[in-house]
């Protein structure tokens, strides 16, 4: 009888051991084996939520190398003390205080002849600027088209230092102010670029000519077009504290600029 008592007490406890480890196994497939894309999911969720979606970067390593280069290597000897040291300037138009290939200079005005997108650099610098030009493109008279030509500039503010700067670029759809890094990786040199202000552009297109007047105060930059104002940014830092040389970029042959005038200090 004793016996037959343990037999049963054995039986019994084996079959409690069988359920309980049937029941961990059921667990276990539950949170890590049934569905692994959830869990990667979980973890990217929580990645983005912690660290935020990455910056915006756009890569142009041969801009970004001769930016770099043109910005330590470029000489000023060919200005005097005098001129290097005046804090305005009316129509300057001297090829001495420009350095560009690709453009013409005349008495009254500055005409891109490149292809390239070649930016024009006034050689003197400025920590604090009011910017203020006329930029105007060639319409054909003959052979008029059906769309008004594109309007695609950049009046970029360099940091010789760094060979970075902030970019105000104008297009047919967009207004855009913006700054542009540089960093040796491997030794080569990459851009990292970053949006800080946008506006529509709603200037009349079939007007072939642009005015433009740029302001850089110690802390902010404000942009007028056409007399309107459109952007009110705080000053990159990028080009915080630091002198900068005033660069045009003109993205089509024919673009002119006229009635140029710079002042600050």
């Amino acid at each position: 009888m004793n016996r037959s008592r343990r037999i049963v007490s054995v039986s019994l406890f084996l079959l409690a051991a069988a359920c309980v480890l049937a029941g961990c196994s059921r667990d276990s497939k539950s949170t890590s084996g049934v569905n692994p894309r959830d869990s990667r999911s979980e973890r990217k969720t929580f990645h983005d939520q912690a660290v935020g979606p990455e910056p915006s970067v756009k890569t142009h390593t041969d801009a970004a190398a001769s930016s770099r280069k043109f910005a330590l290597n470029l000489e000023q000897e060919t200005l005097s003390n005098a001129e290097l040291a005046r804090s305005s300037w009316e129509n300057p138009f001297l090829p001495r205080l420009w350095s560009g290939e690709g453009w013409r200079t005349s008495k009254d005005s500055m005409t891109c002849e490149s292809e390239s997108s070649q930016p024009a650099t006034f050689l003197r610098p400025y920590r604090n600027v009011v910017i203020e030009c006329q930029l105007s493109w060639p319409v054909s008279a003959t052979t008029p088209s059906p769309q008004p030509p594109p309007i695609e500039f950049e009046v970029r503010m360099l940091d010789r230092n760094t060979g970075g700067w902030a970019a105000l670029t104008v297009d047919s759809d967009e207004i855009e102010l913006s700054e542009v890094e540089l960093s040796e990786t491997d030794g080569k040199t990459r851009t990292s670029f970053k949006s800080l202000r946008r506006a529509a552009n709603d200037i009349d297109r079939n007007e072939p000519k642009i005015s433009v007047r740029m302001t850089m105060t110690p802390n902010r930059v404000l942009v007028a077009i056409n007399g309107q104002m459109k952007i009110n940014s705080p000053r990159p830092g990028s080009i915080m504290n630091t002198e900068c040389l005033t660069q045009f970029v003109a993205k089509q042959p024919g673009t002119r600029i006229s009635e140029l005038r710079f002042e600050g200090d």
